[in-house]
C-alpha cells in the first residue's frame, strides 16, 4: 500500500508540473491590458511601434475572447489608422468597437468611437454617415449628462454643417460648444472653435467678424505653444487683410506666416502662405514678386503631392508589414503551443502508464479478497430482499383487509342511517295519524253539552294544532338525512334561494322516495294539496313539462 501511495504521489507532482508550466506560457487579459496602457499613455511611440503594439493587443483579446480588449484595441487602432490617413480601415476597426461597447454596456466609449467614426466619415467627405453617428453621439453624452462630451460634438457639428455650406447650422452649433468653453475656459477648444467660426465667417464673406475670430484663435495658440496652428491663423488674418484690399496687413501677416512655416520646416504652410502672397502680389501690380511666390507654391506642392503618395505607400508597406509580422508571431506561437502541448501529452502519457502499472498490481492484490467480499454481500442481499419480499407481502393483505373492513363498516353506516331515515319518516307518519285520530276524537267530545269539558277540550285541541307543526321530529329527520345526503339542502338552496321551509321539505321527502300518502299524511295535507304543493315545486324549479320531478331531485345531491 505503502509503494502504491508514493507511486501516486509522484505521478501527481509530474502531472502539477507540466501543467504549472503550461499555464505559465499562455497569454492573460492582463497582458493585453498592459499592452492598450502602453499605447494610450505613451503619445510619443511612433506610428509603426503604436500599430504593432495595438495589433496584438487586438489579437489576444480574439485568442482569449476577451470583449473589452476587442473594443479598446478596435477603437485605438481606429484612431491611429485615422491619423495616418488610411480611412477605410479605421472604419472597419471602428465599427467594430462600437458593436462590442453596445454588448458590454459601455455607454462612455460607445459615445467616443462613435464621435470618432464620425469624424472618420467626415474626412473621407461622406457627410451623411458623419451626420448620423455625430447625432448618435451627442445622444450618448446627453444620457450621461456629459456636457464636455456634448460640447465637443457640437463643435464637430458645426464643421460638419461648414462643409455641406449650411452656414446659419454651422454656426449654431459653433456658438453653442463656444458658450460652453468659455465657461471653463478650455484654451484648446476655444482655438478650435475660433478658428472654425473665423472660417464660417470668411465663407460669408463677413471679413470683419472673420479677423476677429482668428485674432483670438491665434492668441490660445500662442499661449499654448501650438505653433503650427498659430502659422494658420497668421496665414488666415493675412487672408481677412486681402479680401478688405487692405494689402500692407494681408502681406505684413501672410510673410510672417511664410516666415514662421520656413523656420517650422511645415511645407503645408509654406505653400499655403506663398499661394496667398502670389495672390496679393498680383492683385496689387507687382507681377514679378507675384511669379515667384507662385513659381515656389507649384514646386512646394508638386513635392508635397510627392510626399503623400510615399507616405500612403509607406503606410500601406507598414500594415503590410505589421500583418505579416503578426502572421510569423502567430506561427511561432503556434509552433510554441504544440510543443507544448506535445511536452505535456508525454507527460500525461508516462502518467496514465505508471497508474495504469500500479493499478493492475493492487488488482492483482485485491482482486481475491474484492471477490470474497462481493459473495458474502451478494448473500446478504438475496436474505435481506427475501425478507423484505415477505414483510411487503404481509402488509399488501394487511392493507386489503383493512380497505373491506372499511368498506364493510361504511356500508353498514349506510344501512343503519338509511334505516334511520325511514324510521324517522314513520314515525313522523304515525305520529300524524296518531294526532289526526286524537283531534277526530276530542272533536266529538267537544260537541258534548257540558261547558268545563267543552272549555278543556277546545285548549287541548288547540295545544295540538300548534304542535302539529313537529320541529323536533323534522329536525330529527333532517339531521339523519344531511348526514346521508351531506350537501343537498346547501345545493338545493343556492340553486333555488326562493323555495319556503315547506318546499325543502317536500324536497327531501321526494329524494327519499317516499309514497305521495305519506308525504301528505306527515305534512298534514289532503292528497289535492300535495298535488298542487307538487305543482307549484315543479315551477320554482323551473321544470318543462313531462320533465321528472324525482329525477331532477335526486340529480341535485
Amino acid at each position: 500500500m505503502s509503494i502504491r501511495s508514493t507511486l501516486f504521489s509522484f505521478v501527481l507532482l509530474l502531472l502539477l508540473g507540466a501543467c504549472r508550466q503550461h499555464s505559465h506560457d499562455l497569454p492573460t487579459n492582463t497582458a493585453v491590458d498592459h499592452l492598450l496602457l502602453q499605447v494610450e499613455t505613451h503619445p510619443a511611440l511612433n506610428r509603426d511601434s503604436s500599430l504593432f503594439m495595438t495589433r496584438r493587443a487586438l489579437i489576444l483579446s480574439e485568442e482569449l475572447n476577451y470583449p473589452y480588449g476587442i473594443a479598446r484595441s478596435s477603437h485605438l487602432l481606429g484612431s491611429i489608422l485615422y491619423k495616418i490617413g488610411s480611412l477605410d480601415l479605421a472604419i472597419n476597426h471602428l465599427h467594430i468597437a462600437i458593436h462590442q461597447y453596445e454588448l458590454l454596456d459601455d455607454p462612455q466609449h460607445l459615445a467616443e468611437a462613435t464621435s470618432m467614426i464620425g469624424q472618420v466619415y467626415l474626412r473621407s467627405e461622406n457627410y451623411k454617415q458623419a451626420l448620423i453617428h455625430l447625432r448618435e453621439s451627442m445622444a450618448l453624452f446627453t444620457q450621461m449628462n456629459n456636457h464636455t462630451g456634448e460640447a465637443r460634438i457640437q463643435g464637430q457639428l458645426g464643421h460638419l454643417f461648414e462643409k455641406t455650406e449650411q452656414y446659419d447650422s454651422a454656426l449654431y452649433y459653433q456658438q453653442m460648444a463656444l458658450d460652453y468653453f468659455e465657461q471653463r475656459m478650455d484654451s484648446a477648444e476655444l482655438a478650435a472653435i475660433y478658428d472654425n467660426i473665423g472660417s464660417i465667417y470668411e465663407d460669408l464673406e463677413v471679413y470683419d467678424e472673420a479677423y476677429q475670430h482668428f485674432v483670438k484663435a491665434y492668441d490660445f495658440n500662442q499661449a499654448l505653444g501650438n505653433i503650427d496652428e498659430a502659422i494658420v491663423n497668421l496665414n488666415n488674418i493675412g487672408d481677412t487683410y486681402r479680401k478688405r484690399q487692405q494689402y500692407d496687413s494681408a502681406i505684413h501677416y501672410t510673410r510672417i506666416a511664410w516666415q514662421q512655416a520656413t523656420l517650422q520646416q511645415n511645407q503645408y504652410q509654406v505653400q499655403s502662405a506663398a499661394r496667398d502672397l502670389s495672390i496679393i502680389y498680383l492683385e496689387t501690380g507687382h507681377v514679378d514678386s507675384a511669379y515667384y511666390f507662385l513659381d515656389q507654391s507649384y514646386q512646394l506642392n508638386e513635392t508635397i503631392f510627392g510626399h503623400e503618395i510615399a507616405k500612403k505607400i509607406a503606410n500601406a508597406q507598414t500594415i503590410f508589414d505589421l500583418e505579416k509580422k503578426q502572421q510569423t508571431i502567430q506561427l511561432l506561437e503556434k509552433e510554441k503551443s504544440l510543443t507544448r502541448k506535445v511536452t505535456l501529452g508525454g507527460a500525461i502519457g508516462l502518467a496514465i502508464l505508471l497508474l495504469l502499472v500500479a493499478y493492475i498490481s493492487y488488482q492483482r492484490v485485491t482482486r481475491s479478497a474484492k471477490e470474497r467480499k462481493l459473495l458474502q454481500i451478494e448473500n446478504e442481499l438475496s436474505k435481506s430482499e427475501l425478507i423484505n419480499a415477505q414483510l411487503n407481502e404481509e402488509k399488501l393483505r394487511t392493507e386489503l383487509e383493512n380497505k373491506r373492513l372499511q368498506e364493510t363498516q361504511l356500508q353498514m353506516d349506510l344501512e343503519m342511517k338509511n334505516s334511520a331515515l325511514s324510521r324517522s319518516a314513520l314515525h313522523l307518519i304515525q305520529k300524524n295519524e296518531f294526532l289526526e285520530t286524537l283531534r277526530t276524537n276530542l272533536k266529538k267530545i267537544k260537541k258534548s253539552q257540558k261547558e268545563d269539558v267543552h272549555q278543556k277540550i277546545s285548549k287541548l285541541t288547540k295545544s295540538i294544532d300548534l304542535n302539529f307543526n313537529m320541529d323536533e321530529d323534522w329536525e330529527e329527520f333532517e339531521n339523519i338525512f344531511q348526514q346521508i345526503h351531506t350537501e343537498f339542502f346547501d345545493q338545493l338552496r343556492a340553486k333555488h334561494p326562493t323555495l319556503t321551509n315547506s318546499e325543502v321539505r317536500l324536497c327531501a321527502m321526494i329524494h327519499i322516495n317516499l309514497h305521495s300518502h305519506e308525504i301528505a299524511s306527515i305534512l298534514s295535507i289532503s292528497s289535492d294539496s300535495l298535488r298542487i304543493a307538487r305543482y307549484r315545486l315543479r315551477k320554482k324549479l323551473g321544470l318543462e313539462k313531462g320533465e321528472n320531478l324525482y329525477n331532477y331531485i335526486v340529480s341535485i345531491g
